[in-house]
């Protein structure tokens, strides 16, 4: 820093502008960012749906390009943080379609860089028994479908695959933000609610980071939203930092009844609309990935039952 900040000041005066970017801008010294250093700051944000349709496309204009890539789906399913990370996404489907020895890149070639690149998902796993499987995608198709409900058009990409050859998990990506908490804890617990109404008598295993995420935003919800009146915000300062014993009873008791709350309202959801659910667990069986494509041809065909919240 020292290095950059002398030769800002060796130019000073000569009608030089001097550019740098960076990333996390709130790494830099202050030294480094006060006026006559980097003062003005120019934010640029992560592509846009369409902004990313139109970088994928400028990318894909040197390469051959099969009839059957769906650029909507594609846009759909892909983390977009820059254009480097799109480059290296398309780069890799390329170097997939051309040791396959196909002429053109084809959607398969993208999904599975897509799985690879951005979810750690192996283009081969060893599948698990039917049992395990049909629990697995139950548990998606869970979350799938109350995302789907609550906020049509939300999900992007549904798949079993996870992280590691020999193992399956599945995830989906929604492509369109969840504005609402109670959406956020009703996704996050719809996978244990579907998987505990097929399989009776049965605690779903594998829900614990499911079950945190919607017990953190039921916390801050009632800790600092005050969604559960003033008796239940953290008040918490500098001069005095810890809570009372009695603030964390009630909270935790506040936070367990709402988890049970809102497990029977995800319940509902699901009892309400079983055929969505049965059709996209089956779905995702058969094909192990589901596309925005996909998604949206089961939601059409199916009479979707709305629950008031």
């Amino acid at each position: 820093y020292v290095a950059v900040q002398a030769g800002i000041d060796e130019v000073k005066g000569c009608n030089v502008f001097v550019f740098a970017t960076v990333n996390e801008i709130r790494k830099l010294p202050r030294s480094l960012i006060r006026s006559g250093r980097f003062d003005r700051k120019i934010e640029v944000n992560s592509p846009t749906d369409r902004d990313a349709e139109e970088i994928i496309k400028y990318y894909l204009a040197e390469k051959k390009v099969s009839d059957n890539v769906n650029m909507d789906d594609l846009v759909k399913m892909v983390s977009y943080g820059s254009c480097a990370e799109l480059e290296t996404i398309l780069n890799e489907a390329a170097i997939g379609a051309a040791y396959a020895r196909k002429e053109k890149i084809e959607m398969d070639d993208l999904v599975k860089s897509v799985l690879r690149m951005q979810y750690d998902a192996p283009d081969n796993f060893t599948k698990k028994s039917s049992d395990a499987l049909k629990e697995i995608a139950l548990h998606e198709a869970g979350h799938l479908v109350v995302s789907e409900i609550l906020t049509p058009g939300s999900v992007g990409l549904a798949s079993l695959r996870t992280a590691g050859r020999d193992s399956t998990g599945g995830f989906i990506h929604r492509c369109m933000p969840v504005t609402r908490r109670a959406h956020h804890i009703l996704i996050s617990l719809a996978g244990k609610a579907a998987v505990e109404l097929y399989y009776s008598g049965v605690c779903a295993s594998g829900c614990q980071s499911d079950i945190r995420k919607a017990a953190d935003n039921i916390r801050d919800a009632i800790s600092e939203s005050g969604t559960g009146g003033f008796g239940m915000i953290d008040v918490a300062n500098h001069r005095f930092p810890e809570s009372s014993e009695s603030f964390n009873s009630r909270n935790e008791s506040v936070v367990h009844a709402e988890l049970e709350r809102y497990m029977f309202k995800a319940r509902e959801i699901l009892i309400k609309n079983r055929d969505f659910l049965e059709r996209a667990a089956q779905m995702l069986s058969e094909k192990e990935t589901l596309l925005y494509s996909d998604i949206r041809k089961l939601r059409e065909s199916i009479k979707i039952t709305e629950v008031v919240l």
